[in-house]
């Protein structure tokens, strides 16, 4: 390991003992493949918007350019369908996923009854923070108690 991350690690441990970590297990739901579809609907409907025209090469590209978005669209929800994200979170911003030992602050982004959105920021090479990563949760990834657990975290974070 470097010197680096077993101090992160270090850091996180002792973290860990004076403030409570959270543990969260997120799998793919309903809600978030209902709204990949409707964000699906809305990028393939604005292909209606595009102009009529009888030349041959621009029908051509048109058609491809649809084939090409939609192939993608239905990739990405079959990889959607096995999507994970298993994480702890304490109650000063601090997140780690459990794959890996790096730690980030969380930044909150939106917080409802239905869906949390928040950023992971890793601090750069001089100490300011930038976003790494966009985590959205919908309330049916998890049980009621831990979405309202997590809800309160991100609100009271910054």
């Amino acid at each position: 390991m470097k010197t680096a991350q077993i101090l992160s690690l270090l850091k996180w441990l002792l973290l860990s003992v004076a403030v409570q970590n959270h543990s969260f297990s997120l799998q793919a739901s309903f809600m978030q493949r209902m709204a990949f579809l409707c964000f699906a609907a809305l990028i393939l409907s604005s292909f209606v918007a595009w102009p009529e025209t009888e030349l041959l090469l621009f029908n051509v590209f048109q058609v491809t350019v649809f084939s090409l978005s939609l192939a993608f669209l239905v990739k990405e929800f079959k990889a959607l369908q096995q999507w994970k994200l298993a994480f702890q979170l304490s109650e000063l911003g601090e997140f780690r996923k459990f794959d890996t030992v790096s730690t980030y602050k969380i930044e909150k982004l939106w917080v409802s009854d239905w869906f949390c959105a928040f950023y992971l920021m890793s601090a750069n090479s001089k100490g300011k923070l930038k976003r790494v990563e966009t985590v959205f949760v919908f309330k049916d990834m998890l049980p009621d108690s831990n979405y309202r657990h997590l809800s309160r975290i991100l609100l009271s974070v910054r």
